[in-house]
C-alpha cells in the first residue's frame, strides 16, 4: 500500500495557495472595489475587512511554512516501511517499529 501523491500535494500546498487567494482578494478589494459585486452592487473600500483578508491568509501562509516538512509518503509492505520526503528516505522493518504517529 502507498501514499496517495495527489491527496499529499493538495494538503501541503493548500494552505499557501488558499493564503495567496485571500491576499489577492484583499489587494482586489482595497485597491478595485468595483469589482467585487455582492447582491448586484459594487462594495465600497472597507479598510477593516481588507485588514482582516490580510490576517487570514498571512496566518494560512505562517501555518504553510511551519507544517510544510511534516508532510511525507509512505510506502507499506510486508517486511517494512519506506517513508519518502522529498530527496531523503528512510527504510524500516515491521520488527524495528514502536509505535505510530500522525504528527
Amino acid at each position: 500500500m502507498q501514499s496517495n501523491k495527489t491527496y499529499h500535494t493538495i494538503f501541503k500546498f493548500g494552505l499557501l495557495g488558499i493564503g495567496i487567494l485571500f491576499l489577492v482578494i484583499s489587494v482586489f478589494s482595497w485597491f478595485l472595489p468595483q469589482l467585487i459585486v455582492m447582491n448586484g452592487e459594487s462594495i465600497e473600500r472597507d479598510l477593516a475587512i481588507t485588514i482582516v483578508f490580510i490576517l487570514i491568509g498571512v496566518f494560512l501562509i505562517i501555518i504553510f511554512f511551519l507544517i510544510k516538512n511534516k508532510f511525507v509518503l509512505a510506502n507499506i509492505g510486508n517486511q517494512s516501511i519506506v517513508i519518502k520526503n522529498g530527496e531523503w528516505e528512510e527504510n524500516v522493518n515491521w520488527l524495528d517499529v514502536e509505535s505510530l504517529s500522525l504528527i
